[in-house]
């Protein structure tokens, strides 16, 4: 016991070192920030429960009984809630929305609303555990019922992002899949050895997971879009070459959002937010997983994309046409979106930059602008 003491002991410094990192970070990551923020405060919370939730059982007194029963509550209550901040931190990081509260939701909520319930009702009848006199705690009956409806969280996350893959850049698409894994295993390991902890030091590992390969990076990521933001493109472009190993060239694409200032000053900021992050939506589902896509300005993205040859590239850009129309159509925008853009494929020119590609198409991107404009 001494040695998982501190073990909790060092998961908790851990976490907190963290919680400070993130909340040192720019606030433009806030909404994504914020929940794992929560998620980091509530775990180390839950590691000095469960340990003193450990010490309390059987020790004498009326003041420890209460003690060990306000502990109890939170072992089972409190994880579910956990998991579904988790939850609320994936789909954030996927559609950089919200779920919608309609009654598909309400259905959702099933699970955490069955076991608030099973917990407090434990209480006199013991479901998920049992207080003895003697202030000696023991599994209840459907004990196993709510690691179940824990796990229904957790698990859904992870088939969220698989299924949404195409969206997710490679250095997120482990971590969010990992992320559940190592607690899961731990919650099974310790339902059939009782007496051992490791449920709570597994999530710490996870969330010190995350915060390495995901929230660390969210400075260089774009805090509406989810794209990458204007200082990752710049520093990212001094590390590329014109070719891959397998002979793939870079293409480089640059789209402007027509109207967005028109947009702002018809309906307000918060609709011309939302053109911006759907026209970054619509990017993230047309180019692949493994394009560099970025916001470099206002209403101005770029996507850096190796092909095999041009062909590839305007099959994407007709697949983002589509998607744009698709959108327009749905008219979840009080205006239609349009766009003009400019591109170019290496085409072998040795004396060539990336930097000097990127001027070219920025100014084939104004002269389709001018001619719409004149049009």
């Amino acid at each position: 016991m001494e040695q998982m003491i501190y073990l909790y002991i060092f998961a908790i410094l851990i976490l907190i070192t963290v919680y400070i990192s993130l909340k040192q970070q720019s606030p433009n990551s806030v909404s994504a920030a914020t929940l794992f923020q929560k998620v980091v405060l509530l775990t180390a919370f839950m590691l000095i429960v469960d340990i003193a939730h450990e010490h309390l059982n059987g020790a004498n007194g009326t003041g420890s009984g209460v003690l060990l029963t306000i502990t109890t509550l939170l072992v089972f209550g409190l994880p579910v809630f956990i998991a579904l901040i988790w939850f609320f931190y994936t789909h954030h990081l996927l559609y950089r929305v919200n779920p919608k509260m309609d009654f598909k939701f309400i259905l959702f909520l099933m699970p955490i609303t069955l076991n608030t319930i099973f917990t407090f009702v434990s209480l006199i009848w013991p479901l998920y555990f049992s207080i003895d006199a003697n202030n000696v705690y023991s599994r209840g009956s459907i004990y196993y019922v709510s690691i179940i409806l824990q796990y229904f969280y957790m698990i859904f996350p992870i088939i969220m992002v698989i299924a949404n893959y195409k969206k997710v850049s490679r250095e997120k698409f482990f971590p969010l899949v990992f992320f559940s894994i190592p607690p899961m295993i731990a919650g099974v390991i310790q339902a059939l050895n009782y007496g051992l902890l490791l449920i709570w030091p597994a999530l710490s590992f996870s969330v010190f997971l995350v915060f390495v390969f995901i929230q660390s990076r969210m400075v260089i990521t774009d805090y509406l879009t989810g794209l990458k933001n204007k200082g990752a493109f710049e520093n990212h472009i001094n590390n590329l070459n014109m070719k891959t190993k397998s002979n793939k060239v870079l293409s480089i694409v640059i789209l402007d959002l027509d109207g967005l200032k028109t947009v702002n000053d018809r309906h307000g900021h918060l609709v011309g937010d939302k053109a911006l992050n759907l026209f970054a939506q619509n990017m993230m589902n047309s180019f692949g997983h493994r394009d560099y896509l970025a916001r470099i300005g206002g209403d101005e993205f770029a996507v850096l994309k190796y092909v095999d040859t041009e062909l590839d590239l305007i099959k994407s850009l007709d697949a983002f046409y589509e998607n744009i129309q698709i959108l327009n159509k749905s008219k979840v925008l009080p205006e239609p979106i349009s766009y003009s853009y400019g591109y170019k494929v290496y085409l072998g020119d040795e004396s060539q930059s990336i930097k000097g590609m990127i001027e070219e198409v920025d100014k084939l991107m104004y002269e389709a602008k001018f001619l719409k404009v004149r049009i």
